[in-house]
């Protein structure tokens, strides 16, 4: 992804802080979003990062089985936390690396993160300095590195690029018959992942929270879009519910010149209850994907 910096100062306030935006030329002073902090403490500069040190952590690396996620995944994730003190009460997990983009979830002080990959998106600086270095959440979302104790100043995760589709579909946890509400956009991405696999997901919770539902299950997940899957759209997200969110079957992809897009077959779109719905979504921060296995 290319690497990019905000040319003008964002005005939201966040965390109940006032903070800068930090232009390509140096410091903006003008007031801008609340997303990020710094750390104090040992370190050294690294890129991403203007003139601060950051104290020491504790960061977890974490490939394949994880005791964070519970479930064999198809990528590395690397667990953070969101800084504790300085007045921080929450992050904001926003749509895409900037602070004018929507804000999907907050995610409290002390509370561990999962961090896929990074990119270079608007500064945000905290009371310790600026940084450019945004990371993919794990469910969807970015969030800025400012406001994460990871225990360096560099990025702890790869660069954010393109995902090539994956080998390997495993086989989690099936139930005998589809469990969810009739009329529900839960029932129809069941029914499908079943007609293409030949057994149902025993996933449980929300649309929004099937991801992590998965992952405790041993499916196959992904953040890019792959034919024959269930797509997780957060609350809001191409037009989720704003609280229990959407599940959706994803029968095609299409690369187009601005984008990834997937071809769905949903259930319960817009409230219209148990029909069948079709669309084109493009492939946004806050939509997750759980692989479906071929018919054994």
């Amino acid at each position: 992804m290319t690497s990019w910096r905000d040319k003008s100062p964002a005005t939201t306030a966040e965390q109940g802080m006032t903070l800068t935006t930090v232009r390509a030329t140096g410091k903006d002073r003008a007031p801008a979003d609340r997303d990020g902090r710094g750390r104090v403490g040992k370190g050294r500069v690294g890129k991403g990062m203007v003139g601060r040190t950051r104290r020491a952590g504790t960061v977890l690396i974490v490939a394949g089985m994880t005791a964070v996620l519970g479930a064999t995944t198809a990528e590395a994730s690397v667990t953070a936390h969101v800084i504790v003190g300085h007045g921080v009460g929450y992050v904001n997990v926003r749509g895409a690396a900037n602070t004018s983009s929507p804000v999907l979830r907050t995610v409290p002080s002390g509370a561990a993160v999962s961090l896929e990959c990074y990119v270079n998106g608007q500064s945000v600086t905290g009371p310790f300095g600026p940084s450019v270095i945004w990371y993919a959440m794990t469910g969807g979302g970015w969030v800025t590195d400012a406001l994460l104790e990871t225990g360096s100043n560099s990025a702890i995760a790869p660069v954010c690029g393109p995902v090539q589709p994956s080998s390997g579909r495993a086989w989690g946890r099936t139930s005998s018959a589809n469990t969810a509400r009739w009329s529900q956009c839960t029932w129809g991405a069941k029914q499908k992942f079943a007609e293409y696999s030949g057994a149902f997901p025993a996933l449980t919770g929300n649309a929004k929270d099937w991801y992590w539902s998965a992952r405790n299950t041993g499916w196959t997940t992904v953040l890019d879009a792959q034919p024959n899957s269930i797509v997780v759209f957060q609350p809001r997200v191409q037009g989720a519910d704003a609280t229990a969110g959407h599940v959706a079957w994803v029968d095609a992809t299409q690369r187009r010149a601005d984008g990834l897009y997937a071809h769905v077959v949903e259930m319960n779109y817009a409230g219209q209850g148990h029909q069948w719905h079709t669309r084109w979504v493009k492939d946004v921060a806050g939509m997750s994907y759980v692989l479906a296995p071929p018919r054994r």
